[in-house]
């Protein structure tokens, strides 16, 4: 495989985007979809850690993450067009996006030209986001609660004061609906040398979101054993390989 110039990664963000779909679990049986965004450059199909890093704190992941929200949607409103239950969808989105005032009315034009309900998105803010600081990033994200679509907490507690932030969440109203713990909560939890107090401290992290009016999502569950272990913490869904891995579309899912 030839590494990707920054330049020939711009260059094929208007056409290359291509939306991969990881299914999200809920414990009710309810299905939702993570779009996993790849790029098509010079007929290579790149994963995001071969290209992120070239686009971060760069104005092109906003041109990227605009072009995946729009794709994810249209996908998502093809799959729902004959599903008794409609299926939702989760999309990541860069702090540039979080900070421009336009953004939400961009979601709406979205969500409008196929037809989907502002509730079947929800918008994850990514953990090197200091929005509770950052009142231009809070304006945007009232206005993007306000059209109706749903707000995450992505890859929780991997961030800059996680406890200062579950504090925050609880005590100012922002609407945020989930909280995705990381893949290393989940693997040190469920590991044989586990302790009590790693799993307290899961269980803290999930009774403050429950305070915070928040579901919890269990991301990276690769075995058997760990889904099991994540659902007796009391998770409400779970996400990651042993629950299915990204695929090109969101057709229905036979879950288990």
């Amino acid at each position: 495989m030839i590494t990707p110039s920054l330049r020939h990664i711009v260059e094929a963000i208007p056409d290359g985007v291509v939306p991969y779909f990881q299914p999200i679990v809920a414990k009710d049986g309810h299905l939702s979809y993570e779009a996993l965004g790849r790029l098509r450059v010079d007929g290579q199909l790149l994963t995001s850690m071969q290209f992120l890093p070239f686009l971060e704190g760069r104005l092109q992941l906003a041109a990227f993450d605009r072009q995946l929200i729009a794709l994810a949607v249209a996908e998502m409103a093809r799959c729902n067009l004959h599903n008794p239950r409609p299926v939702s969808l989760h999309v990541n989105v860069c702090n540039e996006l979080l900070c421009d005032a336009d953004f939400p009315q961009y979601l709406c034009e979205v969500l409008l030209a196929h037809d989907v309900w502002p509730w079947l998105l929800t918008v994850e803010i990514l953990e090197h986001s200091d929005f509770w600081h950052n009142p231009k990033m809070i304006s945007v994200l009232r206005d993007i609660n306000r059209l109706g679509v749903q707000l995450a907490v992505d890859d929780f507690p991997c961030w800059t004061d996680a406890n200062g932030l579950l504090v925050w969440l609880v005590d100012n109203q922002l609407g945020i609906t989930v909280l995705k713990l990381d893949r290393s909560v989940i693997i040190r939890v469920a590991a044989d040398d586990s302790t009590r107090a790693d799993c307290d401290e899961v269980i803290r992290y999930i009774e403050l979101a429950r305070k915070a009016g928040m579901r919890v999502v269990a991301e990276g569950v690769e075995t058997d054993e760990q889904a099991l272990f994540m659902q007796c913490l009391g998770v409400d869904a779970l996400q990651g390989f042993n629950i299915g891995r990204p695929a090109p579309n969101c057709s229905p899912f036979k879950t288990h």
